[in-house]
C-alpha cells in the first residue's frame, strides 16, 4: 500500500533543495507527479512536490 503526501520546499528555511530532497529520499519518499510547482502559501513562495512511499507492512 502506498502513502501519498504533498511536501513543500521553502528555500528560506530548508536550505539547498538537493539536500532537502535527499532527506525525503532517506525517509522513503519519491516524487511521482512531474516536477514541483512554485506556489504561494501564507505569503511565502514554496515549491510543492507530490510524493509517495510504501507504507510499512503491519506485523
Amino acid at each position: 500500500m502506498l502513502e501519498y503526501a504533498l511536501m513543500d520546499y521553502d528555500p528560506v528555511t530548508d536550505g539547498d533543495e538537493a539536500d532537502w530532497a535527499r532527506e525525503l529520499d532517506a525517509n522513503g519518499w519519491r516524487t511521482w507527479h512531474g516536477t514541483g510547482v512554485w506556489v504561494e502559501v501564507n505569503g511565502r513562495r514554496v515549491r510543492r512536490w507530490s510524493v509517495r512511499r510504501r507504507k510499512p507492512a503491519k506485523a
